[in-house]
């Protein structure tokens, strides 16, 4: 088997899983040395035969800490489909995960079409504005710790994410992100934890989403990176609260399979 056909089932061992909500196969484990750029390949692959439109796009790995833990070069870029969006006000079945997972993260609203790379500092012109988010994540994996390369080609995890109203561009560096569960604080993080602050965050998605061929409309999202510690997908009401943007409140049922 050429190391195209091999990629290529991975790609259809990814789509099988996603459809069964199964564990996600580590393929990494069957190949020699796979590169970066060969899990990028497989994720985009993935994406395009999902046939699903784009809502935006996700840092990964966005701490430091993170990406000692996986021995990256530096934060990953995935893909927000919009039927990953869950409803407001709607609860979360636990039943849709095999190991679930919870970030809270900062969004920004595109607000014109991006032709060729950009910095930090135009940002605040390309959006329209930054917004709360929590993304819940689905880390099932057939085999534990998870290589980078599945990580990447499993598009970092992802599986929902939910959104608040936003607000205009500001600083967001300075809001202080809390999530509690019951009443009780899981945790409390400065945005500006993220991959060299929120604005750096959010260049470095546009480019390097563009780098891989996607194309950057006007309404996508740029979802920077999870901003506090990761929490685990448990049953209970939840509480995310931005310094001086809405609260995201949400419940998670446990699932009864």
């Amino acid at each position: 088997m050429s190391r195209r056909e091999q990629l290529e089932e991975w790609v259809n061992q990814l789509l099988r899983a996603r459809e069964n909500n199964a564990l996600r196969p580590c393929y990494s484990l069957m190949l020699e040395a796979v590169e970066l750029s060969e899990a990028y390949w497989v994720l985009d692959e993935v994406i395009m035969k999902t046939g699903v439109a784009i809502a935006g796009f996700k840092g990964a790995l966005t701490q430091v800490a993170a990406q000692k833990s996986f021995n990256a070069p530096g934060p990953a870029c995935g893909v927000l489909l919009e039927t990953m969006l869950h409803p407001p006000g709607m609860p979360v079945s636990g039943d849709g995960f095999t190991r679930g997972a919870i970030e809270t993260e900062i969004g920004f609203v595109i607000s014109e079409s991006i032709q060729a790379p950009i910095h930090a500092r135009d940002i605040p012109q390309v959006t329209s504005a930054m917004m709360p988010m929590v993304e819940l994540v689905d880390v099932g994996f057939e085999h534990q710790p998870i290589a980078l390369a599945d990580l990447v080609a499993n598009n970092a995890a992802a599986k929902l994410f939910l959104r608040g109203e936003g607000v205009p561009v500001g600083e967001p560096d300075d809001i202080q992100i809390e999530l509690f569960k019951d009443g009780a604080m899981l945790h409390s993080a400065s945005a500006g934890e993220v991959h060299e602050g929120q604005l750096q965050a959010a260049a470095w998605l546009v480019n390097q989403a563009m780098a891989r061929g996607y194309s950057i409309q006007q309404g996508q999202i740029l979802m920077t990176g999870s901003a506090g510690k990761i929490q685990p997908l448990l049953p209970g009401l939840y509480e995310a609260r931005y310094g001086g943007m809405q609260t995201i409140e949400f419940e998670v049922l446990e699932g009864q399979t």
